[in-house]
């Protein structure tokens, strides 16, 4: 991750936290998980918050995303 700030990596863990428990309420925990270790081990160069978006959107087959930050 580099050189993050403490404020911007609590916005980044805040969000996955937000998709962690939205999947859990619907009993997809663990299904993320195991979405989240697939999606690491085929892309390994995308940042923890690409890897749990993308695992939020194929397991809930939705899209959920909110720009935390612009490149």
């Amino acid at each position: 991750m580099g050189s993050l700030t403490l404020p911007f990596l609590h916005l980044i863990m805040s969000y996955i936290e937000e998709l962690l428990y939205s999947a859990e309420s619907y009993g997809k925990r663990d299904e993320m998980f195991g979405e989240v270790k697939k999606i690491r081990e085929k892309n390994p160069k995308l940042s923890l918050e690409e890897q749990y978006q993308q695992a939020y959107q194929n397991v809930m087959k939705t899209w959920k995303k909110v720009e935390l930050y612009k490149h």
